[in-house]
Parts: structure tokens; sequence; C-alpha cells
């Protein structure tokens, strides 16, 4: 039951100036005054969609959601130092070093963040932690060593993090684990969120309510809203199983008078307290968000050969009714391999910490073991194309056969949808250029994208799409320039194309002479 207050809720109280006067538990819980504004479910607005039809929220006048962030962040970093500060640490500390640099308290040095964000929300959370002081942008005076001091991880990569460094779940390096992150605001699982969480509890809850109230003609009060919903969210959410239909829960009523003179029974208001039977809150309340939650497991499984753990991590993971519902629905098929790691509600911020520390001490970070291709990605090597004469870099043809413009396109698949991948790390095939003479060193290298996990022979079959064409010019490498010496009318050049995924884009690299030469961002969050 105390799993669920120790990760800081995602809270802000503005005043009617657009300045916040309370901050993460304190803004849950303080009374509003004429004029305030209590933001709670700005983070939903940054996932792959932007989630604002799932909430109702008034933000500050003249705010937007990237300045609420931007707030809670500069709030989170002046609680951090004052911390930090209580430890013994000095100012002049915090200035020589700060935040960025080590991993005290609440450390900002890997920020996790949904595992859907877009990348041009995760450009906009970068730039709202820059503005909020807690690192200093790469290439500003503050950042004494001329580099960026912002990494950002995913929650469910920060959570693989913690999971394969618990010695209590005794995770090998041969196993492949699924972290469901289930808390407050979403579910989230490798690269795929759903807006299922905890807080979907309370909405559900709250349209009971005021419907319970609507069919009886009873006003159902701000007071004693308020008064339900932190008895629900507080005492009864996480210790709901389920497991009876029969009986009832008492929700304690802040404003009796406004039952008074009512047709109410026995069974729905008794001795001052609204009456809840068990199966009411097990079909309206829970069973709408805990059946989302299965069906987006079932899907992120399918897109797997084999998962031997599955990790179950947030505040909701907390909840004995969504556990034994996970359980009854995959156990046989986990082999009984579904489990709560330790300290499961903090799970992805000690993960983030966790990594954090590691690039302090060994100048790099421990990155997620693995993710999940989301697609097919093709690579066919030809002819130079921008010099072609009415061809478009991104024509969007699928159907371009192996000889097209009366050249060889040599394809070959660079990651087949499903496949484990190193986070971050390149996966590389090696080609081979002939040129016959010295301006021959351009060539074009078209990127496919496929739904699909078979792998067609060549691109005119199956359901590929065009991407772009990339135009590569091997001129400057010092491989090129070697051959073009030993044999300036006929000679290879060695290169290697590869793709690199992350929680966040895919890219497209190249590289010759030993090392990276260029990358070019696919369209779209990994190739959604």
């Amino acid at each position: 039951m105390a799993w669920a207050n120790r990760e800081l809720p995602n809270c802000l109280v503005y005043d009617a100036e657009g300045h916040v006067v309370a901050w993460a538990h304190a803004a849950q819980v303080v009374r509003l005054a004429r004029g305030w504004i209590r933001c709670e479910t700005f983070k939903l607005l940054f996932g792959p969609t932007g989630e604002s039809h799932l909430i109702q929220e008034i933000l500050p006048l003249g705010k937007l959601p990237i300045d609420v962030i931007t707030d809670y962040l500069r709030e989170l970093w002046l609680d951090a130092k004052s911390r930090i500060l209580e430890c013994g640490y000095s100012k002049e500390d915090l200035g020589s070093w700060g935040l960025s640099r080590y991993g005290y308290g609440l450390t900002p040095r890997i920020r996790s963040h949904p595992a859907t964000l877009s990348v041009r929300n995760g450009k906009m959370i970068r730039d709202a932690a820059y503005a909020a002081g807690l690192v200093a942008p790469q290439g500003s005076q503050k950042d004494a060593d001329g580099r960026d001091q912002l990494h950002i991880i995913s929650e469910p990569e920060a959570v693989a993090v913690h999971c394969f460094l618990s010695k209590d779940l005794k995770l090998k390096s041969d196993q492949s684990f699924m972290v469901c992150d289930a808390g407050r605001d979403t579910v989230l699982c490798a690269s795929s969120s759903a807006s299922c969480g905890s807080h979907f509890l309370d909405i559900h809850f709250r349209a009971y309510l005021e419907e319970w109230h609507r069919t009886r003609n009873i006003e159902l009060s701000e007071m004693n809203l308020a008064y339900y919903m932190d008895t629900f969210t507080y005492s009864q959410k996480l210790g709901f199983t389920g497991k009876q239909d029969e009986g009832d829960l008492l929700f304690d009523c802040f404003d009796v008078f406004d039952y008074y003179n009512t047709d109410l029974s026995d069974d729905e208001f008794f001795n001052g307290q609204l009456v809840v039977p068990l199966n009411d809150l097990r079909q309206q309340v829970f069973d709408p968000v805990v059946n989302q939650v299965l069906s987006f497991l079932e899907a992120q499984l399918k897109r797997v050969d084999s998962v031997d753990v599955l990790l179950l991590v947030g505040g909701l993971s907390a909840s004995p009714y969504l556990f034994n519902r996970i359980w009854d629905t995959f156990h046989v098929r986990m082999h009984d391999r579904i489990v709560n790691p330790p300290d499961p509600d903090i799970a992805a911020s000690l993960g983030a910490a966790e990594s954090g520390f590691a690039e302090s001490l060994m100048g790099r970070p421990i990155g997620a073991p693995a993710i999940i291709a989301p697609k097919s990605y093709i690579v066919g090597i030809g002819p130079n194309l921008a010099i072609r004469p009415g061809r478009n870099q991104n024509s969007g043809n699928t159907n371009e056969t192996m000889n097209d413009f009366n050249g060889v396109f040599v394809t070959r698949y660079l990651v087949v949808k499903g496949a484990w991948l190193n986070t971050g790390e390149p996966v590389l095939r090696e080609f081979t250029k002939t040129s016959y003479d010295p301006s021959d060193s351009l060539f074009t290298a078209r990127i496919y994208a496929s739904d699909s996990t078979k792998i067609w022979p060549d691109t005119s079959r199956g359901d590929l799409e065009h991407i772009l064409d990339w135009h590569i010019d091997l001129g400057d490498t010092a491989l090129f320039k070697q051959n073009l010496q030993n044999s300036p009318y006929h000679f290879k050049t060695i290169f290697k194309i590869g793709i690199e995924i992350d929680s966040q884009e895919a890219h497209v690299v190249w590289f010759c002479d030993g090392k990276q030469r260029e990358r070019l961002r696919l369209p779209g969050i990994l190739g959604n």
C-alpha cells in the first residue's frame, strides 16, 4: 500500500497569475483558492498522438504543456538542491558540479520519459530540462566539458536496467524479459504504450459516482466528490482484489445533508456512508482498465517469439486484482514467470539513476539489454539516382525492380521485424562499390520498411514501403582515395550500411575507414 506514495506525482497547482504554489504530493492535497488551477494529467499530452482527448484539464492562462513540464522540472531541481544541501554539501559544490554530473538525490542525469515520446516532443522535453536549469545546453558557457550533459532514457529501458541489475531476480544475459510498466497515466511496454494506467481507474470511479447521483436526482457536491475520490485513490484502489462479487465498500461522506430527505435504501446509503457494491466496482471501474491492459500485453507478446520473464512494475502493479488477472491470463504461457521486482513503484527512477551512476563511473551508461525492431528495414544499393532526371528522392514507389535504371540494386535486410537489438547500437551490413574512374564515387542507398516478418528475395515482392533515397559520396573517404591511387580506372571500395534503433527513433548510418561517416533519421517514430 505504501508503493503508491513513493514516486512523485505529476501534479502542480498554479495561482491566478500563473505562479506555482504547490507541486507533487502537496499539490494533490492542497485546497484550491479562487482562481487556482491544478494540473496533473499533462503527461498524456506527450503521447505519440497527443492524447488530449483523454483529459479535461485547463492549463494556466498563457501556458502550454511544455511550460508546465518546465515548471515541474524546476520544482524538482529546487527540491533536489535543498536535499543535497541537507546532506552537508555547500552551494559552492552545487555550482561546481551541479546535478548534471553526479547522481545524488533526485538525479536528472538521465531523465526517464514515456516510451512513445515523439522526436519532436523529445526535443521539447530536452528544452524544458535546459530551461528549468537542470543541466546546461551543449556548447553553453556553463557546460565546462563542452558536451551535452543531458542523456535521455525511456521509462521501460530504465526499468529494464533496474531489473537486470537486481540480485533478487537473478536475470541472465541470455534471457529475454518483457517489462510492463503500469503507472499512473499509462501502461508502457517496449516501445509502445496504452493510456490505461492507475489514473484511469480514478476517471472511471468518478464517472460511476456522477452517474450514481444523476440517476437518483442527488446533487454531488465538490466536497463530497473530493472526499470519495481521496478514499478510493489512497485507501481502496490498491487493496481491491476482485475475489468477491458479493459485498460492499463503504465510503465516508463529508456532508451527509445532501442525502437527507431522499428515498435511498440502506443498500445505497447507510449510517452516513455511501454503499458501493463490489460487483459494480469490478465491472464499471476496474474491468474496463484491466481488460485494456490485458489486450495491450497480448498484442506486445505476439510481437516476439518468446519471453522468459514478464516483469510488472509501476504504481498500478501493486494492485492484486491486476496481478491476478494477468496471472490467470498469461501464467501458462509464461511458465509461472510473472513477478514484481524489488521496488516496483520506483523502478524507472532507480534504473535511470543506476544508468547515470554507471556513466559517471565508467564513462558510458548501462543501456537496456535489447529493443524490439518495430519493422523490417531493407536497403538497396545501386546507381547514383541523384543525377537521373525526372526522379524524386521520395518517390514512394514500392515496386521498383532489382534492375532499375539499367543498374543492379543489391538488396539486403538490415533487420527483420521482431528481432532483438542492442539499444542504440547499429546493425551493419557490408557492401562493395566498383568504380571505373575518379569521379565514380556516388551511389544511392534506397531504404525500405515492411510490417512483415517474412524475408523477400527482392524489392518487387512483399509489402515493402519505399521510405527514401539516400545519396552517398565515397569520394572523401581515405579508402576510396587510396584505391584510386592504386588503380584509378577499376577499383572497389568496401563500406557498411546499417540501422540504429533506440527508444525514440531509428537512424540509417554508413561507415567507411572504420568510422561512422553520416547518419540520417528515418521519418516517423520507430517507423510508426
